[in-house]
């Protein structure tokens, strides 16, 4: 199984977008590269939290029924166009998913592949705007976005392509 680590902020949705169509096209990179390559989806972003606040833990099977996800979830693939097969999330390990610990999501992603040995040591790559928040070693298999403007931009396709590829 090959997996992509996706957040959202910053990746799919840029803070301040060129145009309204950004996020759009961003969603369109990603559902490529993931037809491309087979990918599933773990969302790494703290968008995360609202799939696990009202169930009160990260499992995915009872997280993804909740009222909230299914609202973020429905607005991404209605609104921009995200039509991928989300498979999970990763932990939260901090007191806050949006917490800025330098490291913590990248050991976010390292505690969920540590827990799905079927994903190879080259079989993921993790896309993000925020490189503090990844850290080594999760940062050589990782995209980093332009956050502000471009968010998943064809460089970060290609980029995402070439791990995959080369790995």
């Amino acid at each position: 199984m090959k997996v992509l680590f996706l957040d959202v902020d910053g990746v799919l949705l840029p803070f301040n977008p060129e145009s309204p169509d950004v996020a759009r096209r961003c969603a369109e990179r990603v559902n490529l590269l993931c037809g491309e390559f087979g990918l599933k989806v773990v969302i790494s972003s703290s968008w995360r939290s609202e799939a696990v606040e009202y169930v009160g833990s990260a499992n995915w099977a009872t997280a993804h029924l909740s009222d909230a996800w299914k609202g973020r979830y429905h607005w991404l693939n209605t609104v921009i166009g995200l039509n991928v097969d989300v498979i999970g999330v990763t932990p939260i390990l901090s007191d806050s998913p949006w917490s800025v610990i330098p490291g913590v999501r990248g050991r976010e992603i390292q505690t969920w592949l540590a827990e799905h040995p079927e994903v190879g040591d080259t079989d993921w790559v993790a896309v993000d705007d925020f490189p503090d928040w990844l850290g080594y070693p999760v940062l050589l298999r990782s995209v980093i976005t332009e956050r502000d403007k471009t968010g998943f931009d064809d460089a970060a396709l290609d980029a995402a392509r070439t791990l995959f590829v080369n790995a």
